[in-house]
C-alpha cells in the first residue's frame, strides 16, 4: 500500500492484493466425495476428478483491492478532516481435520453412529458397527460442496474528525463489514416436510440406495453470510497539564444467517448452545438473526493525570533526586468498560429420536431464541499509580 497525496487537501491510500486460495489435497489421493445431484461416489485424481474433489479460487475473486482517503478542505482551515477506506479480504476456514474427505470410508475404517453399553469388539480389531466387507454401511459420510471457497469480507469507514481545542479532538464514524461464502455445516441428507408429510431430500437423488446405508452425512458449504454495522463516537484528550483522557462509544449490530463451526459452544452466551445447521437447508434465510456475539452498546474510557510534583512541575521545582524519585512521578490511572449487549440465541428444542435427515421437523420441534444479558462491566475504582 502507498499514499498517494494528490494535493495539498488530498490524499490517497492505495493498495492491491492478490491471494489464491489452493485447495486440500491428500498425499496419496485417498479421500472421495458425493455428487450433490446424482449421489454418485467421486475419487480423488480418478476419472477426471480433481485432487481436491472440490474447485480452487483463482481468477478475479483472488483480487482484493484497498483504497483510503483522507481529505481536509482549505475552507476547514485545518481543524477538520474527513476519512473513508474501503478493502476486500479473504479467509478460508480450516473446519477442523474431523470433517475432511480423507476421513470418508473405504480409506478410513468407518465412523458409525451407534451408543454402546459394553464392549463388543476388542481393541485391536479396530472401530465396530459397520456390516463387514461393505465400507459405507452404516458410516458417516463427509460431503463438500464442489463449490466451496475462501470467505469474502467487504469492510468501509468513513469518519470525520475535528479540533474543538488545541488538545481536544471530536471524531464520529461508521464502520461497515459485509462476510459472504462463510463456511457452514449443511445437513445435506436432510428431508423434506410436505403437507405433514417426510419425502426425500433434493440431495443425491440419483443414488438413493447409498444414501440409505448411510448413518449420517455431513456437509461443509460456503453458504454463509454476515453483516455488521457500528456507529462511532470518540473524545479524546491529548496530554496537557499533566492530565489525558478519551472517551469511546459504539452502537453496533451484526447479524448472520449462521453461527459457524465454532459457533457458540462454551459460555460464550451463558446459555443453551445453539445448533449450527440450518434449521430448514432449504431455506436457510430462515436462520438470519442477530449474531450471538453481538453487543448493541460499548462504553469505554480512561483517563490519566500526572501530579505536578518534581523536577521541572509547579510543585518542588528544586526537589533533589531521592525526594524527586519518591514522589516525583506519581500519577493516578483511572479506566472502565461498560458493555450491554443482549444475545438472540437461537436453540432447536431436544427432539430425541428424530431419523436421519428429518431435521426439518414440526412446528413443536423448531428452534426456540432467547435474549441474555452478558458482560455488564462498571468502572473499577481509580487506583494510584507510582511505577515509573
Amino acid at each position: 500500500m502507498d499514499d498517494w497525496r494528490i494535493t495539498p487537501t488530498l490524499t490517497l491510500n492505495l493498495g492491491l492484493r492478490y491471494e489464491a486460495t489452493t485447495p486440500w489435497v491428500e498425499l496419496n489421493n485417498r479421500q472421495d466425495n458425493l455428487d450433490l445431484v446424482t449421489g454418485q461416489i467421486k475419487f480423488a485424481g480418478v476419472d477426471g476428478n480433481s485432487r481436491a474433489l472440490y474447485d480452487a479460487e483463482y481468477g478475479l475473486p483472488a483480487v482484493q483491492p484497498r483504497v483510503g482517503f483522507a481529505w481536509s478542505p482549505a475552507a476547514w482551515q485545518g481543524r477538520t478532516v474527513l476519512r473513508g477506506a474501503y478493502t476486500i479480504s479473504s479467509y478460508l476456514e480450516g473446519t477442523g481435520t474431523n470433517l475432511r474427505l480423507a476421513r470418508n470410508p473405504p480409506f478410513t475404517p468407518t465412523e458409525v453412529t451407534a451408543l454402546y453399553t459394553k464392549p463388543t469388539v476388542t481393541t485391536e480389531s479396530g472401530p465396530g458397527g459397520a456390516v463387514a466387507g461393505d465400507p459405507y454401511k452404516g458410516a458417516i459420510f463427509y460431503v463438500w460442496d464442489k463449490k466451496v471457497q475462501p470467505e469474502m469480507n467487504q469492510q468501509w469507514n468513513l469518519t470525520v474528525q475535528g479540533q474543538a481545542t488545541p488538545t481536544t479532538t471530536f471524531q464520529l464514524g461508521y464502520v461497515g463489514e459485509h462476510g459472504t461464502h462463510l463456511i457452514v455445516p449443511t445437513p445435506y441428507a436432510q428431508k423434506t416436510l410436505t403437507n405433514g408429510v417426510v419425502t426425500p431430500g433434493l440431495y443425491f437423488q440419483g443414488n438413493p440406495a447409498l444414501v440409505a446405508e448411510l448413518s449420517n452425512v455431513s456437509g461443509t458449504s460456503s453458504t454463509g453470510f454476515a453483516t455488521y454495522h457500528a456507529l462511532q463516537a470518540v473524545l479524546q484528550k491529548r496530554i496537557s497539564n499533566g492530565l489525558e483522557g478519551q472517551v469511546a462509544y459504539t452502537w453496533s449490530h451484526c447479524m448472520t444467517n449462521n453461527s459457524g463451526y465454532y459457533g457458540s459452544w462454551g459460555s460464550a452466551t451463558q446459555a443453551t448452545p445453539g445448533s449450527p445447521y440450518y434449521q430448514n437447508l432449504y431455506d436457510p434465510h430462515a436462520d438470519y438473526a442477530s449474531c450471538y456475539f453481538d453487543s448493541k452498546n460499548i462504553l469505554a474510557a480512561y483517563a490519566t493525570y500526572d501530579l505536578p510534583i518534581g523536577k521541572g512541575k509547579a510543585i518542588g521545582n528544586n526537589m533533589n533526586s531521592v525526594v524527586n524519585s519518591v514522589v516525583g512521578v506519581g500519577r493516578f490511572p483511572a479506566s472502565f468498560l461498560f458493555t450491554v449487549a443482549f444475545l438472540w440465541q437461537c436453540t432447536r428444542q431436544q427432539t430425541p429420536q428424530i431419523p436421519m435427515g428429518a431435521d426439518h421437523v414440526p412446528i413443536a420441534h423448531r428452534r426456540r431464541c432467547r435474549y441474555s444479558a452478558v458482560n455488564l462491566r462498571p468502572a473499577p475504582e481509580p487506583s494510584r499509580d507510582f511505577s515509573t
